[in-house]
């Protein structure tokens, strides 16, 4: 099976519970982090095969996600404002909103410091 194929597979599980974009970009995020590559990596080799154990790998790791796991706990990250967040089951996720109550903190805030 190649690169490309799980991740079609996966995309298609996954769509039955987000969005196709999302789908998408979190088969992406799962086997990147099984394979410990960027996106640009995974672009280039998306036609070479997948090993056995990765294949297994990713999809332990997507059952995870399938059950209703979080990706971030499943990870163990989360991007949020440029930074990487570690993230567990005992922290709470940061969410894209919060990015923006973050802007808008700063943007009070920045007039201070003048």
């Amino acid at each position: 099976m190649t690169i490309h194929e799980a991740l079609l597979e996966a995309q298609t599980a996954l769509a039955q519970w987000v969005a196709a974009n999302e789908a998408k970009l979190e088969a992406q995020m799962l086997i990147q982090h099984v394979l410990n590559v960027n996106r640009a990596w995974l672009i280039a080799h998306a036609n070479d095969g997948l090993p056995p154990d990765a294949h297994a790998d990713f999809e332990l790791l997507l059952n995870r996600r399938l059950l209703g796991e979080p990706i971030a706990y499943i990870l163990g990250y989360r991007e949020f404002y440029g930074l990487k967040l570690k993230t567990t089951p005992d922290t709470l996720i940061p969410r894209p909103d919060t990015e923006t109550l973050v802007e808008a903190a700063l943007a009070k805030i920045s007039p201070l410091k003048a």
